[in-house]
């Protein structure tokens, strides 16, 4: 077990209490605040930084506690090439905080050895009554990949349906999420189609305004190609699991 040299520093307090009107009891909705902290290690840089919530109860403490130890856990650890140090920076932005579910939008830069670094972006979504994470696979069954019983064929059909919505969608709402990426420009919608089916579209989270966050992952030599599209519910129900929680949460 090697050293960490901890350094943490609270930069700014940015939301303040909101009050929702419900018949049902729900979880005080908690003020953020801006925590960064040095994980550095031998032959190392990493910072890591997140909106921490106020620990008003044991579910806002949880999600706390497992949105920071995620940012831990894509870190490099320490480094034992004399040549070149490893670096590493983590940031977990919260992107909407309701009675329902709270949200985090993670963006990771790293090199951790090898001939590239890494960059990329993903979503973290919390039930915020129990802390719980949303199982993205367990709401969305054809795009689990966990198992020896992956249905390919399944997937395969899922992601090009996924696509096609995704270019619908942000044709009707006048997204340029799509169009301002360099990789779809000039691209007729069948052309933009096949190249979102490149980066690995799915469903990576919620976000604000009762929006499904899609989103595409491709590899590093390709990140501009990189873009989240928030679309409703009804855009995508059909891909969820008929006991899903996220029509709950969003209708």
């Amino acid at each position: 077990m090697f050293q960490k040299l901890l350094a943490i520093t609270v930069i700014a307090t940015f939301s303040s209490q909101v009050v929702l009107a419900s018949a049902e009891p729900t979880p005080p909705l908690a003020p953020v605040t801006r925590v960064e902290e040095d994980i550095s290690e031998k032959g190392s840089t990493q910072k890591i930084s997140w909106d921490r919530l106020a620990a008003f109860d044991p579910a806002t403490k949880a999600i706390n506690d497992a949105v920071r130890a995620d940012l831990v856990e894509n870190s490099c650890g320490p480094s034992d090439d004399a040549d070149r140090s490893y670096d590493y920076e983590g940031t977990a932005e919260n992107t909407e905080l309701n009675s329902n579910y709270i949200s985090y939008k993670v963006t990771v830069s790293s090199y951790c050895g090898g001939a590239h670094p890494n960059y990329g972006t993903y979503h973290l979504t919390f039930n915020a009554k129990t802390g719980a994470k949303l199982d993205i696979n367990k709401e969305v069954p054809r795009q689990n990949t966990d198992g020896d019983n992956v249905d390919w064929d399944a997937r395969e059909k899922y992601q090009r349906e996924l696509a096609e919505v995704m270019l619908q969608e942000a044709k009707a709402s006048n997204s340029t999420a799509i169009k301002d990426t360099e990789c779809y420009e000039g691209l007729t919608d069948a052309e933009v189609v096949e190249q979102i089916l490149q980066f690995y579209p799915a469903i990576s989270g919620l976000g604000p305004d009762k929006k499904v966050i899609t989103s595409t992952s491709p590899p590093h030599v390709a990140t501009p190609c990189q873009f989240d599209l928030p679309v409703p519910l009804s855009a995508v129900e059909k891909f969820l699991a008929p006991d899903s929680v996220i029509k709950e949460w969003l209708k």
